[in-house]
């Protein structure tokens, strides 16, 4: 498995190396927090909860990134790359990454192919959202408690 220095130093990556500061982390996770909201309120569309449900992990993955001295630019495969990024440095668990992986194949699909998402795949859109944010607030509680006072 590569190392998050391995993926820095990769041709053309859109992760670029930045010091770690406490706004970024704080923005990220709050913005998440804001996206998981976003994603049980049930007075929007399935699709658009389905969107802040895979933004809320999104959100996530930056922010253990941003812990790492590492942020995402606009490059192409960006999202993929803070995903891959953050399972590596959170040592996150396969079942859980392919949960993530999932949520982020529909929405690289829905655009293309006007995949509507059905209550159901909203409730395990948000089950992986909360899942992976509890896993980021316990490494971040074990590996960057300093960053969060």
């Amino acid at each position: 498995m590569p190392t998050l220095d391995d993926l820095l130093n990769e041709p053309n990556t859109p992760l670029v190396r930045r010091a770690a500061n406490k706004a970024d982390l704080r923005a990220w996770i709050g913005e998440a927090d804001k996206k998981l909201r976003d994603a049980r309120n049930t007075d929007i569309s399935e699709s658009t909860r389905m969107d802040a449900a895979y933004d809320a992990v999104f959100f996530c993955a930056l922010g253990v990134l941003s812990t790492q001295g590492c942020r995402a630019t606009a490059r192409p495969g960006h999202h993929v790359k803070v995903l891959e990024a953050a399972a590596i440095v959170m040592k996150t668990p396969q079942r859980l990454q392919d949960s993530v992986e999932a949520l982020q194949d529909w929405r690289n699909r829905k655009d293309v192919a006007a995949f509507l998402a059905t209550e159901g795949d909203v409730a395990e859109a948000i089950e992986t959202a909360q899942t992976y944010q509890a896993k980021v607030f316990d490494w971040l509680q074990a590996n960057a408690a300093t960053l969060l006072k």
